[in-house]
This record gives structure tokens, C-alpha cells and sequence, in this order.
């Protein structure tokens, strides 16, 4: 009897054996805001407590932001007397105070090109306001001042430092708002309608916004105008802070009501609670890749694996990011099969240098439906991922 082959539907099973993704949790650095023992602490992927930094009794630290030039974390304190900002050297060596403040500091973000902290602050008397200095606190400018009285209440902010636009969550309104980065602005409502937005985050690649909404138990997403957007994560016990890390395709986040602190993939998808119980977590942030130093001196962050990761947004219509990672020099194959194993597209075919790589993949010709995207090396990693067009 003569063998028959079906090379497509061979080539489709092969795809679908390499679709099983492990949980990618990955270490997490966060503050204790408890009135008697506040902290910072770094916390394994499995749980385990790596370090942690006793923070002055009553300072009530809320939110922090990491340096991407050298990894240093910087973090507000809500504390009504002497509030301050903070900051630690990434091996965890040296604290110090960057800059003392009057108000109630909540929200904070890092402009690594410029050299720029930002915050949100409320002063009880004149009003919040959101401000810039730099990194060594000096030079420190009010942005925006919503005056006395205001029933503005800036709360998480964050930066898309490509468009010049600074964002924050106005917690007292129930809006995302944004303005520009450079001198201030009359605020521009993104989202409106919202129930107690918390924290924020901003993929500056996929062009999206993150938000937490405290009193609607849920984690959602908006391209950066506030279209398109889409419920990731619902059920939550009041989500507070959150933070994104593209490059390795998670999200993270504390919760008031329960204490923990959780972390899932961009899309919503594998949900990781890394047990802890805290009294009152605040800021959290995905712990970044260590800094290596290649090129001269160039300091780029340097992949410690070979990576491919979920593409965002997914589903998609009409075009999708997809992200990879390479810790050194590698020849790569990126393309796009249907469901049949045949080949659409090939993305990519060449040499690439170490580091987190993106390809944008437009679709406008393709039908709805479930595609898959392969890379090979030359360097023995294969991984294969789906994906689904929903027009």
C-alpha cells in the first residue's frame, strides 16, 4: 500500500504540539505602605521574600518607577508631613531622598531620555498639582496646577516619551486624562465615566493604556486616544497600582481589598498570585533585565534567554506587535502559517543583534480567524505561538 502525506496538515500538527507556553512569572520588586513597617521588598517568581528595606515609620510610600539607564527605583511617599521621593541603586546598596516635598505625593514616572522625574502631588491647601525635576531633584517645575478646591485627583501617572504626553489617572473624577510633557498643558480627557482608576501604565510600542479601576474590580486597556478598549482582567479585589513590562509580555499588580499581588500575561491571560499577604501593598513593577554593556558605550538590557512572546493586542484587527527576545547575535526566521500549516507571510529573515526585538504584522487582506506565528534561529530556538483576527 502506498503511503499518502498531507504535508500542510503535518506541517499544522507540529504547530499546534509547539503552542504549550509555560507560566512566565517573573520577580517583582513592591512597596508596604503599612503605617508601622513600611517596605520595600523584592519578591522571587516562586513567592520567596529576596529583600527587603525598611522605610521610615509613617511615610506610607505608594508608587514607584524604575531609571531604564541604570535601573535605579525611585518611589513617592504619601506621608502629610515630609513627604519625599526616594531612591535605591539597582544592587539595593544605597538609599537616598531626592526631593522633600510639602504635599501628598502619589504617582510617579521616570523620563530616562530628558533626565526627568515626574509626580503627582496633592497639597491641602493649594491644590494638586503634577510636576517634573530632574533625576537628582533639582530644577523641580509645577507642570499643572488644578488650584484649591479642585475636585481633580491625579493619581498613577505615566509617559509616552516617543509622543510627548504625560498621563495620569484622575481618581476624584473617574477619568484618564493627558497633557504634554514639556511645559504643561490644558488637561485632555482620554476616558471619561470611569469608576476610581488607580494605577496606569503605557505600552509605548503597542500603543495602549493600562489602567486599574479600583471600584469596577477590573484590569482594562485603550489604544492611547481611549478607542478600542477591552477588559483584561475582571473579579479583582480593588486592583491599586500597576505596571507593565512589554519586553517580557506581563503586567503586575497590588490589590487593597486582599493584600496580593498578582501579575498576568498583556492580554489577560495566565494569572499568577505570587502569595503574598501584605498589610497594604502599593506600587509594584516587574524587576527589570540587568543592564549590559555592549557597543562602547551604548547600555542596552540584554535578554537572558531566547524568548518569543504572546503578540499584543490579541485579537487584533488589523495590525499586531509581536515581540522577541535574543540574549546574543542570531540569524531569524519570523512567519505566519493559517491553519493549515501553510505559510503567509515571512516577517523576518536575517541577522539580528542581541536584545527585545519587535515586528508589526498587518493583516487588512487576511479573513477572521486563528493564525500562528513561528520563529527559528540558528541558535536552536523554535517557538511557535497563535494568534486570532477578529474583524
Amino acid at each position: 500500500m502506498r503511503k499518502i502525506f498531507f504535508p500542510n496538515l503535518l506541517i499544522a500538527v507540529i504547530l499546534f504540539a509547539g503552542l504549550h507556553s509555560p507560566l512566565h512569572a517573573q520577580n517583582i520588586i513592591w512597596l508596604d505602605s503599612s503605617f508601622d513597617s513600611p517596605r520595600l521588598v523584592k519578591t522571587g517568581a516562586d513567592g520567596a521574600e529576596l529583600f527587603s528595606q525598611p522605610l521610615t515609620v509613617g511615610s506610607l510610600p505608594q508608587s514607584i518607577a524604575v531609571n531604564t539607564n541604570d535601573n535605579a527605583l525611585f518611589w513617592t511617599s504619601l506621608a502629610f508631613v515630609n513627604a519625599d521621593i526616594n531612591s535605591i541603586t539597582a544592587d539595593f546598596s544605597s538609599t537616598s531622598v531626592v526631593l522633600d516635598s510639602q504635599s501628598v505625593l502619589r504617582g510617579i514616572a521616570i523620563d530616562p531620555v530628558n533626565g526627568h522625574i515626574y509626580w503627582t502631588a496633592t497639597n491641602l491647601v493649594s491644590g494638586p498639582k503634577i510636576a517634573r525635576a530632574d533625576l537628582n531633584g533639582e530644577n523641580a517645575k509645577i507642570l499643572l496646577d488644578f488650584g484649591p478646591g479642585s475636585s481633580t485627583t491625579p493619581r498613577a501617572l505615566s509617559l509616552d516619551i516617543g509622543g510627548e504626553k504625560m498621563y495620569w489617572t484622575n481618581f476624584g473624577e473617574g477619568k484618564i486624562q493627558r497633557s504634554d510633557m514639556a511645559e504643561g498643558s490644558s488637561p485632555e480627557d482620554v476616558l471619561t465615566g470611569l469608576s476610581g482608576p488607580a494605577g496606569l501604565a503605557i505600552d509605548t510600542v503597542a500603543k495602549r493604556i493600562f489602567w486599574a479601576e479600583m471600584n469596577r474590580h477590573q484590569i482594562k486597556s485603550a489604544d492611547l486616544d481611549g478607542g478600542n478598549d477591552s477588559l483584561l482582567v475582571a473579579g479583582l479585589s480593588y486592583p491599586n497600582y500597576l505596571s507593565i513590562y512589554p519586553a517580557k509580555n506581563r503586567m503586575a499588580w497590588t490589590e487593597m481589598g486582599s493584600g496580593k499581588i498578582k501579575s498576568a500575561n498583556l492580554d489577560g491571560s495566565e494569572i499568577f498570585d505570587y502569595g503574598v499577604t501584605a498589610i497594604a501593598p502599593t506600587g509594584v513593577i516587574i524587576e527589570p533585565s540587568p543592564i549590559s554593556s555592549v557597543s562602547g558605550n551604548e547600555n542596552v538590557q540584554i535578554p537572558q534567554s531566547f524568548s518569543l512572546q504572546q503578540n499584543y493586542p490579541n485579537p487584533f484587527n488589523p495590525v499586531t506587535t509581536i515581540r522577541y527576545e535574543l540574549p546574543e547575535k542570531a540569524f531569524v526566521n519570523l512567519s505566519i502559517y493559517d491553519m493549515l500549516g501553510r505559510k503567509i507571510k515571512t516577517l523576518l529573515d536575517g541577522q539580528k543583534s542581541a536584545g527585545t526585538h519587535t515586528v508589526k504584522f498587518a493583516a487588512e487582506t487576511l479573513a477572521s480567524g486563528m493564525y500562528f506565528y513561528k520563529i527559528e534561529t540558528n541558535k536552536g530556538f523554535n517557538a511557535v505561538k497563535k494568534m486570532v483576527l477578529l474583524r
